[in-house]
């Protein structure tokens, strides 16, 4: 409960941007899901700190020199993983 409710002012901004900038500017995002729809399901799945550093990996990485396609939230985290250390989150990267 506690996380939905410190999340929420982070969704209605993603959603705000998603229905004013974005809606004006075009898709311009290189991946599938959307760097915003990302941030959206990484957020609803793993909280405020977590999802927000998902997506700041994912929003970094989101450029003309990088990659491209599919590249969903992922299921689960790794096991080394540890709350202060956020860029642990994002190292292991399993394709099933």
């Amino acid at each position: 409960m506690l996380k939905n409710i410190i999340s929420f002012p982070f969704l209605i901004l993603i959603k705000l941007y998603q229905y004013t900038f974005s809606y004006f500017l075009g898709n311009r995002c290189r991946y599938l899901p959307t760097c915003s729809n990302y941030a959206i399901e990484s957020i609803k799945k793993y909280g405020i700190w977590v999802g927000g550093w998902l997506f700041f990996y994912r929003f970094m990485r989101c450029h003309p020199l990088s990659g491209h396609g599919y590249d969903p939230v992922p299921d689960e985290l790794p096991d080394n993983c540890i709350w202060y250390k956020p860029w642990t989150y994002k190292i292991k990267k399993v394709f099933e």
